[in-house]
């Protein structure tokens, strides 16, 4: 499993074993080729793809984490221990996302030639960056979801454990363990015919690279998939049981810090299962390969290839959206954001003109009512003087 979009070593591998209907092998340079001109086209549908999406979850993603950092940095939230939690992931996503389309083929190709091939140190040091901002982001919403965790199970506690040293102190080793861990891992990343690969390996570095492979794809979303799925149910299940005992005492104070303690596990919530499902199946394509001893992104039979590229494009979804998932679940980001764009005038506007919209219909409502019942007024008192003047004509005759 690995957290990269290059080449593994293809070396010793029989991939008839494991795709025995669907690819043809080239025995001279070991790479798998389509069968079919079908499969062609597929590629190249999916690089077009490629080649729209990834500039706008980049637009996307650089101006939902640039607002998230501006908005958690005010003073509206400067009570809110979390909210240095959400600059840093905001900040690991943001490197995620500018080095992300380095490693796509359609920029290699418009550039003509590969930005990260330009030294030795580069080389390594790109693919340093990039596993770091993948990685820390994991563990980042790891730390989220474990302060939620104690704000709801342990709410008369929340105080002494949940500090802003305790949160950035995991923070720091947050990124103190993993940018060392990278660090090491750049043993595998060199340049080979111009190409900067993360993944290079020789018989004496293999088993060391296998074993870094392995721990640093479990370090980016197995353990904290694990550590999630525990502690995620909990934190629902105890909001649950909490909202039932407050309804029955009626207390304002009490009813507004259980709303603002849902909103916030809720936003958690949205982020945790964001990032499962967004995640979940890139693992599933590296474990896969892994297991299989084959390369993730050079195995090219159909399915593999599907099941690769659309996880991709999750991949990059996942640190995209966080912004969305901020405004969707509190009003009080939401607020401060419009105020931040100068939209408060825009909003204010369309409020007051929902408004005035509301209060004409209002209106029309209620003086069509009295005319409806003074036309009905009129039609009974013409249907009973017409009564009484029958009745009395009838009595006349009669008599």
């Amino acid at each position: 499993m690995a957290l990269f979009s290059d080449n593994l070593t293809m070396a010793d591998v029989n991939l008839t074993d494991f795709f025995p209907n669907d690819v043809e092998l080239n025995t001279t340079n070991s790479t798998v080729s389509p069968p079919k001109q079908s499969f062609a086209e597929l590629q190249n549908s999916f690089y077009v793809a490629s080649y729209v999406l990834t500039p706008i979850f980049l637009v996307i993603g650089l101006f939902g984490n640039g607002v998230t950092i501006f908005t958690m940095a005010s003073k509206s939230f400067s009570n809110m221990t979390s909210r240095y939690i959400l600059i840093a992931l905001a900040l690991s996503d943001t490197t995620l996302l500018l080095t992300q389309p380095f490693n796509k083929l359609f920029l290699r190709k418009l550039i003509g030639y590969d930005v990260r091939a330009m030294s030795d140190i580069g080389c390594k040091a790109f693919f340093h960056i990039f596993k770091t901002g993948k990685m820390t982001s994991s563990w980042l919403i790891v730390i989220l979801c474990f302060e939620r965790f104690v704000a709801v199970v342990f709410p008369f506690k929340t105080k002494t454990i949940i500090t802003k040293k305790s949160i950035l102190a995991l923070i720091a080793i947050d990124y103190i363990f993993i940018v060392t861990y990278n660090g090491v891992w750049t043993f595998s990343s060199i340049i080979v015919d111009g190409t900067c690969k993360p993944d290079v390996t020789y018989p004496e570095t293999k088993e060391k690279y296998r074993d870094f492979l392995l721990a640093g794809s479990s370090f980016y979303s197995l353990i904290p998939m694990i550590i999630m799925a525990i502690l995620t149910p909990v934190i629902v299940i105890k909001l649950l049981l909490q909202r039932r005992k407050r309804k029955h005492l009626a207390g304002a104070a009490g009813d507004k810090a259980d709303s603002e303690t849902i909103r916030i596990s809720a936003m958690l919530i949205g982020i945790v299962v964001a990032y499962v499902a967004l995640v979940l199946p890139i693992t599933i394509v590296h474990n896969l390969a892994f297991w299989r001893n084959v390369s993730a992104f050079d195995v090219n039979t159909r399915g593999f290839f599907i099941l690769r590229e659309v996880a991709q494009i999750f991949e990059q979804l996942n640190y995209s959206i966080n912004f969305f998932l901020y405004v969707l679940c509190s009003s009080k980001f939401r607020g401060r954001v419009i105020e931040l764009l100068g939209l408060s005038k825009c909003v204010e506007r369309a409020r007051a003109q929902s408004t005035s919209s509301k209060t004409r219909s209002t209106t029309a409502n209620r003086t069509a009512r009295p005319l409806e019942n003074v036309e009905s007024g009129a039609s009974v008192s013409k249907n009973t003087n017409g009564e009484k003047e029958t009745k009395t004509t009838q009595n006349h005759i009669r008599s």
